[in-house]
Protein backbone atom coordinates (compact mmCIF):
# COMPACT_ATOMS: atom_id res chain seq x y z
CA UNK A 1 0.00 0.00 0.00
CA UNK A 2 1.31 3.43 -0.89
CA UNK A 3 1.96 6.11 1.65
CA UNK A 4 -0.51 8.62 0.25
CA UNK A 5 -3.67 8.38 -1.80
CA UNK A 6 -5.74 11.15 -3.35
CA UNK A 7 -8.88 11.23 -5.50
CA UNK A 8 -8.82 12.52 -9.03
CA UNK A 9 -11.24 13.03 -11.91
CA UNK A 10 -12.73 9.87 -13.36
CA UNK A 11 -14.16 9.25 -16.79
CA UNK A 12 -17.53 7.66 -17.60
CA UNK A 13 -17.96 4.41 -15.76
CA UNK A 14 -14.98 5.01 -13.46
CA UNK A 15 -15.35 3.94 -9.86
CA UNK A 16 -15.31 6.46 -7.03
CA UNK A 17 -11.77 7.21 -5.96
CA UNK A 18 -10.90 7.84 -2.30
CA UNK A 19 -7.69 9.46 -1.15
CA UNK A 20 -5.21 9.03 1.66
CA UNK A 21 -2.10 10.75 2.86
CA UNK A 22 0.59 9.07 4.94
CA UNK A 23 4.15 9.19 6.12
CA UNK A 24 6.31 7.87 8.91
CA UNK A 25 5.60 11.03 10.90
CA UNK A 26 3.13 13.67 9.80
CA UNK A 27 2.48 16.75 11.90
CA UNK A 28 0.13 18.58 9.55
CA UNK A 29 -3.01 16.92 8.18
CA UNK A 30 -4.05 18.44 4.84
CA UNK A 31 -7.42 19.99 4.07
CA UNK A 32 -9.29 18.70 1.05
CA UNK A 33 -11.14 21.12 -1.18
CA UNK A 34 -13.68 19.72 -3.62
CA UNK A 35 -13.65 21.45 -6.98
CA UNK A 36 -16.91 22.26 -8.78
CA UNK A 37 -15.98 23.90 -12.06
CA UNK A 38 -15.66 26.88 -12.18
CA UNK A 39 -16.37 27.91 -8.53
CA UNK A 40 -14.38 26.32 -5.69
CA UNK A 41 -15.38 25.81 -2.10
CA UNK A 42 -14.38 23.80 0.93
CA UNK A 43 -16.30 20.53 1.10
CA UNK A 44 -18.48 20.04 4.14
CA UNK A 45 -17.38 17.02 6.15
CA UNK A 46 -19.23 15.32 8.96
CA UNK A 47 -17.26 12.79 11.04
CA UNK A 48 -16.83 9.75 8.79
CA UNK A 49 -14.94 7.30 11.00
CA UNK A 50 -17.24 7.28 14.03
CA UNK A 51 -17.81 3.66 15.18
CA UNK A 52 -21.17 2.26 14.08
CA UNK A 53 -23.29 1.51 17.17
CA UNK A 54 -26.07 -0.26 15.31
CA UNK A 55 -29.85 0.27 15.42
CA UNK A 56 -30.11 0.22 19.24
CA UNK A 57 -26.84 1.98 20.02
CA UNK A 58 -25.31 -1.13 21.58
CA UNK A 59 -22.82 -1.95 18.84
CA UNK A 60 -23.79 -5.64 18.77
CA UNK A 61 -24.73 -5.98 15.09
CA UNK A 62 -21.72 -3.99 13.81
CA UNK A 63 -19.44 -6.11 16.03
CA UNK A 64 -20.83 -9.31 14.51
CA UNK A 65 -20.32 -7.88 11.03
CA UNK A 66 -16.73 -6.99 11.90
CA UNK A 67 -16.08 -10.53 13.14
CA UNK A 68 -17.48 -12.02 9.96
CA UNK A 69 -15.45 -9.64 7.80
CA UNK A 70 -12.24 -10.40 9.69
CA UNK A 71 -12.93 -14.13 9.51
CA UNK A 72 -13.53 -13.97 5.77
CA UNK A 73 -10.34 -11.97 5.20
CA UNK A 74 -8.25 -14.38 7.25
CA UNK A 75 -9.66 -17.39 5.38
CA UNK A 76 -9.08 -15.70 2.01
CA UNK A 77 -5.49 -14.63 2.73
CA UNK A 78 -4.67 -18.05 4.22
CA UNK A 79 -5.86 -19.65 0.98
CA UNK A 80 -3.91 -17.13 -1.10
CA UNK A 81 -0.67 -17.67 0.86
CA UNK A 82 -1.02 -21.46 0.67
CA UNK A 83 -1.80 -21.34 -3.06
CA UNK A 84 1.39 -19.41 -3.71
CA UNK A 85 3.37 -21.79 -1.51
CA UNK A 86 2.00 -24.60 -3.67
CA UNK A 87 3.51 -23.17 -6.86
CA UNK A 88 6.93 -24.57 -5.90
CA UNK A 89 8.33 -27.73 -4.29
CA UNK A 90 6.80 -28.53 -0.91
CA UNK A 91 8.58 -26.75 1.92
CA UNK A 92 10.88 -24.88 -0.46
CA UNK A 93 11.84 -21.24 -0.04
CA UNK A 94 11.09 -19.17 -3.15
CA UNK A 95 12.13 -15.57 -2.45
CA UNK A 96 10.33 -12.78 -4.32
CA UNK A 97 8.04 -15.25 -6.09
CA UNK A 98 5.46 -12.56 -6.95
CA UNK A 99 5.65 -8.80 -7.33
CA UNK A 100 3.09 -6.02 -7.01
CA UNK A 101 4.26 -3.43 -9.51
CA UNK A 102 1.44 -0.98 -10.22
CA UNK A 103 2.28 0.93 -13.36
CA UNK A 104 0.69 3.08 -16.05
CA UNK A 105 2.48 0.77 -18.50
CA UNK A 106 0.11 -2.19 -19.11
CA UNK A 107 3.07 -4.50 -19.75
CA UNK A 108 4.52 -3.80 -16.31
CA UNK A 109 1.27 -3.37 -14.36
CA UNK A 110 0.86 -6.27 -11.91
CA UNK A 111 -1.08 -6.74 -8.67
CA UNK A 112 -2.57 -3.24 -8.70
CA UNK A 113 -4.40 -3.90 -5.42
CA UNK A 114 -4.37 -2.85 -1.76
CA UNK A 115 -3.70 0.80 -2.64
CA UNK A 116 -0.18 0.51 -4.12
CA UNK A 117 2.04 3.46 -4.90
CA UNK A 118 3.00 3.95 -8.55
CA UNK A 119 6.57 4.73 -7.49
CA UNK A 120 6.90 1.59 -5.36
CA UNK A 121 6.98 -2.16 -5.76
CA UNK A 122 6.31 -5.00 -3.35
CA UNK A 123 8.16 -8.32 -3.75
CA UNK A 124 6.38 -11.24 -2.03
CA UNK A 125 8.05 -14.14 -0.23
CA UNK A 126 5.59 -16.67 1.21
CA UNK A 127 6.56 -18.61 4.32
CA UNK A 128 5.05 -22.01 5.25
CA UNK A 129 3.48 -22.64 8.69
CA UNK A 130 6.02 -23.57 11.34
CA UNK A 131 8.85 -21.78 9.52
CA UNK A 132 10.53 -18.39 9.80
CA UNK A 133 12.45 -16.54 7.08
CA UNK A 134 16.07 -15.43 7.25
CA UNK A 135 17.04 -12.88 4.59
CA UNK A 136 20.35 -11.78 3.13
CA UNK A 137 20.46 -8.55 1.13
CA UNK A 138 21.88 -5.13 0.59
CA UNK A 139 19.14 -2.52 0.86
CA UNK A 140 19.46 -0.54 -2.41
CA UNK A 141 21.39 2.67 -1.82
CA UNK A 142 19.48 4.26 -4.71
CA UNK A 143 16.05 3.63 -3.17
CA UNK A 144 14.03 6.42 -1.59
CA UNK A 145 12.87 3.93 1.06
CA UNK A 146 13.11 0.14 1.36
CA UNK A 147 12.04 -2.36 3.99
CA UNK A 148 11.26 -5.99 4.72
CA UNK A 149 7.86 -6.43 6.40
CA UNK A 150 6.13 -9.67 7.43
CA UNK A 151 2.31 -9.88 7.34
CA UNK A 152 -0.02 -12.37 9.00
CA UNK A 153 -3.19 -13.80 7.46
CA UNK A 154 -5.16 -10.75 8.59
CA UNK A 155 -2.97 -8.58 6.34
CA UNK A 156 -1.40 -6.78 9.31
CA UNK A 157 2.36 -6.19 9.73
CA UNK A 158 3.91 -8.31 12.50
CA UNK A 159 7.64 -7.65 11.96
CA UNK A 160 9.66 -5.16 9.93
CA UNK A 161 13.17 -3.92 9.23
CA UNK A 162 13.93 -0.89 7.05
CA UNK A 163 17.14 0.49 5.57
CA UNK A 164 17.39 3.29 8.12
CA UNK A 165 17.23 0.82 11.00
CA UNK A 166 20.07 -1.08 9.36
CA UNK A 167 22.11 2.12 9.12
CA UNK A 168 21.60 2.60 12.86
CA UNK A 169 23.36 -0.72 13.43
CA UNK A 170 21.63 -1.56 16.71
CA UNK A 171 18.89 -3.99 15.70
CA UNK A 172 19.71 -7.32 17.44
CA UNK A 173 18.04 -9.42 14.72
CA UNK A 174 20.75 -8.73 12.14
CA UNK A 175 24.44 -8.80 11.37
CA UNK A 176 26.55 -7.47 8.50
CA UNK A 177 28.53 -10.21 6.78
CA UNK A 178 32.04 -9.97 5.30
CA UNK A 179 30.63 -8.75 1.97
CA UNK A 180 28.60 -5.94 3.55
CA UNK A 181 25.26 -7.75 3.21
CA UNK A 182 22.58 -7.68 5.90
CA UNK A 183 21.63 -11.07 7.33
CA UNK A 184 18.41 -10.75 9.33
CA UNK A 185 16.24 -13.19 11.29
CA UNK A 186 13.19 -11.03 10.66
CA UNK A 187 10.77 -12.81 13.00
CA UNK A 188 13.12 -13.08 15.98
CA UNK A 189 11.45 -11.72 19.11
CA UNK A 190 8.03 -11.66 17.43
CA UNK A 191 4.95 -13.50 18.67
CA UNK A 192 2.72 -14.84 15.92
CA UNK A 193 0.62 -17.88 15.10
CA UNK A 194 3.12 -20.53 14.00
CA UNK A 195 0.33 -22.68 12.56
CA UNK A 196 -0.40 -20.08 9.86
CA UNK A 197 1.64 -19.01 6.83
CA UNK A 198 3.22 -15.58 6.43
CA UNK A 199 3.83 -13.19 3.56
CA UNK A 200 6.97 -11.02 3.64
CA UNK A 201 7.09 -7.95 1.40
CA UNK A 202 10.32 -6.38 0.22
CA UNK A 203 8.99 -2.86 -0.31
CA UNK A 204 11.04 -0.50 -2.48
CA UNK A 205 10.22 3.13 -3.28
CA UNK A 206 12.00 4.00 -6.53
CA UNK A 207 13.51 7.33 -7.64
CA UNK A 208 12.94 8.68 -11.13
CA UNK A 209 14.78 6.67 -13.76
CA UNK A 210 14.39 3.25 -12.11
CA UNK A 211 11.58 1.18 -13.66
CA UNK A 212 11.92 -1.92 -11.48
CA UNK A 213 14.38 -3.22 -8.91
CA UNK A 214 17.21 -5.12 -10.63
CA UNK A 215 17.30 -8.86 -9.98
CA UNK A 216 20.68 -8.62 -8.22
CA UNK A 217 19.28 -6.13 -5.67
CA UNK A 218 16.51 -8.48 -4.47
CA UNK A 219 16.82 -10.41 -1.18
CA UNK A 220 17.96 -14.01 -0.89
CA UNK A 221 16.28 -16.13 1.78
CA UNK A 222 16.24 -19.44 3.63
CA UNK A 223 13.90 -20.95 6.20
CA UNK A 224 14.46 -21.96 9.82
CA UNK A 225 12.12 -23.40 12.42
CA UNK A 226 9.67 -20.86 13.80
CA UNK A 227 10.68 -22.13 17.24
CA UNK A 228 13.98 -20.27 16.81
CA UNK A 229 12.09 -16.97 16.81
CA UNK A 230 9.94 -16.78 19.91
CA UNK A 231 7.29 -18.55 21.96
CA UNK A 232 4.35 -19.57 19.74
CA UNK A 233 1.05 -17.73 20.11
CA UNK A 234 -1.04 -19.89 22.43
CA UNK A 235 -4.68 -19.67 23.45
CA UNK A 236 -3.87 -17.88 26.71
CA UNK A 237 -2.15 -15.07 24.79
CA UNK A 238 -4.75 -15.07 22.03
CA UNK A 239 -7.72 -14.88 24.40
CA UNK A 240 -10.17 -12.42 22.92
CA UNK A 241 -8.68 -12.87 19.44
CA UNK A 242 -10.44 -16.15 18.66
CA UNK A 243 -12.56 -14.34 16.05
CA UNK A 244 -9.41 -14.04 13.96
CA UNK A 245 -9.16 -17.80 13.89
CA UNK A 246 -6.03 -18.22 15.99
CA UNK A 247 -5.35 -21.78 17.02
CA UNK A 248 -3.26 -23.27 19.74
CA UNK A 249 0.28 -23.97 18.66
CA UNK A 250 1.52 -27.50 19.31
CA UNK A 251 3.10 -28.25 22.65
CA UNK A 252 6.89 -28.27 22.86
CA UNK A 253 8.36 -30.75 20.43
CA UNK A 254 11.80 -31.97 19.48
CA UNK A 255 12.01 -29.02 17.08
CA UNK A 256 11.38 -26.61 19.95
CA UNK A 257 14.06 -28.22 22.08
CA UNK A 258 16.56 -28.22 19.21
CA UNK A 259 15.79 -24.64 18.13
CA UNK A 260 18.85 -22.70 17.07
CA UNK A 261 19.91 -19.60 18.95
CA UNK A 262 19.80 -16.22 17.18
CA UNK A 263 23.59 -16.27 16.87
CA UNK A 264 23.49 -19.75 15.33
CA UNK A 265 20.83 -18.69 12.83
CA UNK A 266 22.68 -15.56 11.72
CA UNK A 267 26.06 -17.29 11.43
CA UNK A 268 24.82 -20.50 9.82
CA UNK A 269 26.55 -21.60 6.62
CA UNK A 270 23.28 -22.98 5.18
CA UNK A 271 22.69 -21.87 1.60
CA UNK A 272 20.34 -19.01 0.74
CA UNK A 273 17.92 -19.34 -2.16
CA UNK A 274 18.02 -16.61 -4.80
CA UNK A 275 15.04 -14.70 -6.26
CA UNK A 276 12.82 -16.34 -8.86
CA UNK A 277 13.11 -14.93 -12.41
CA UNK A 278 11.55 -11.49 -12.84
CA UNK A 279 9.06 -12.56 -15.52
CA UNK A 280 7.77 -15.37 -13.29
CA UNK A 281 7.30 -12.90 -10.41
CA UNK A 282 5.42 -10.51 -12.70
CA UNK A 283 3.18 -13.34 -13.93
CA UNK A 284 2.33 -14.52 -10.40
CA UNK A 285 1.59 -10.89 -9.51
CA UNK A 286 -0.98 -10.73 -12.32
CA UNK A 287 -2.64 -13.95 -11.12
CA UNK A 288 -2.84 -12.74 -7.51
CA UNK A 289 -4.14 -9.33 -8.58
CA UNK A 290 -6.95 -10.80 -10.66
CA UNK A 291 -8.00 -13.13 -7.85
CA UNK A 292 -7.85 -10.37 -5.21
CA UNK A 293 -9.91 -7.98 -7.32
CA UNK A 294 -12.57 -10.59 -8.02
CA UNK A 295 -12.96 -11.72 -4.41
CA UNK A 296 -12.22 -8.65 -2.27
CA UNK A 297 -13.98 -6.11 -4.47
CA UNK A 298 -17.27 -7.94 -3.95
CA UNK A 299 -16.91 -7.59 -0.16
CA UNK A 300 -16.22 -3.85 0.08
CA UNK A 301 -19.20 -2.16 1.68
CA UNK A 302 -20.94 0.81 0.11
CA UNK A 303 -20.11 4.26 1.43
CA UNK A 304 -22.56 6.16 3.61
CA UNK A 305 -23.85 9.42 2.19
CA UNK A 306 -21.92 11.48 4.77
CA UNK A 307 -18.63 9.92 3.62
CA UNK A 308 -18.81 11.43 0.14
CA UNK A 309 -16.89 14.71 -0.11
CA UNK A 310 -15.16 14.19 3.23
CA UNK A 311 -12.12 15.91 4.66
CA UNK A 312 -9.08 13.75 5.43
CA UNK A 313 -9.52 11.32 8.32
CA UNK A 314 -7.72 8.37 9.88
CA UNK A 315 -9.39 5.08 8.83
CA UNK A 316 -10.70 2.84 11.61
CA UNK A 317 -9.22 -0.27 10.04
CA UNK A 318 -6.58 -1.01 7.41
CA UNK A 319 -6.80 -4.80 7.63
CA UNK A 320 -5.98 -6.58 4.37
CA UNK A 321 -4.30 -3.52 2.82
CA UNK A 322 -0.75 -4.59 3.76
CA UNK A 323 0.08 -1.16 5.12
CA UNK A 324 3.64 0.00 5.58
CA UNK A 325 4.67 -0.59 9.20
CA UNK A 326 6.51 2.75 9.17
CA UNK A 327 3.82 4.92 7.58
CA UNK A 328 0.78 6.99 8.56
CA UNK A 329 -2.30 7.14 6.33
CA UNK A 330 -5.27 9.49 6.06
CA UNK A 331 -8.10 9.26 3.53
CA UNK A 332 -10.69 11.54 1.93
CA UNK A 333 -13.52 10.66 -0.47
CA UNK A 334 -14.47 12.66 -3.55
CA UNK A 335 -18.01 14.00 -3.54
CA UNK A 336 -20.42 12.54 -6.09
CA UNK A 337 -21.26 15.98 -7.49
CA UNK A 338 -17.63 16.97 -8.04
CA UNK A 339 -15.03 16.08 -10.64
CA UNK A 340 -11.81 16.79 -8.82
CA UNK A 341 -10.23 17.76 -5.51
CA UNK A 342 -7.77 20.47 -4.64
CA UNK A 343 -5.57 19.75 -1.65
CA UNK A 344 -3.79 22.46 0.32
CA UNK A 345 -1.22 21.47 2.91
CA UNK A 346 2.05 22.49 4.45
CA UNK A 347 4.74 20.27 2.99
CA UNK A 348 6.83 18.92 5.87
CA UNK A 349 10.53 19.71 6.03
CA UNK A 350 12.89 17.03 4.82
CA UNK A 351 14.16 14.88 7.66
CA UNK A 352 15.83 11.51 8.09
CA UNK A 353 12.78 9.87 9.68
CA UNK A 354 10.44 10.95 6.87
CA UNK A 355 11.92 9.63 3.63
CA UNK A 356 8.71 9.77 1.63
CA UNK A 357 5.64 11.98 1.41
CA UNK A 358 3.08 12.06 -1.37
CA UNK A 359 -0.47 11.63 -2.69
CA UNK A 360 -2.23 8.93 -4.69
CA UNK A 361 -5.58 8.46 -6.39
CA UNK A 362 -7.18 5.05 -5.97
CA UNK A 363 -10.44 3.31 -6.76
CA UNK A 364 -12.48 2.50 -3.67
CA UNK A 365 -14.12 -0.59 -5.14
CA UNK A 366 -10.97 -2.21 -6.55
CA UNK A 367 -8.34 -0.78 -4.12
CA UNK A 368 -6.20 -0.17 -7.22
Amino acid sequence: MGNVLTPCCGGPGDELRPSALGSSAMADTPNALSVDVPPMHRAASAPVNVPDQGPFGLGVLPHVKDLLKAGFLKAYLTRLYNTELGTGPQGACRPNSAVAHASLDPEMNTMNIAMPDLTAEYWCTFVPPGQAPVFRLKFPEWSVYSALTAYDTAGFPVASLNARQVAGGTDPRMLIDSEGRVVVHLMHGTTWDHSAPLCVLFRVYRPEGVDITPHDDLPHARLVSAASSTTPLRSKIAKGLDWQGFQDSPASSADDLMAMSLEDVLNSTDEFEGPVPQEEALQRGRVIGEDFNEVISSKIKALHQNQYGSQFFYPNSVGGLFVNANATYVIAFLGTEHHGMKITTKVPEKTRFRPFYGYMAISYTTTG
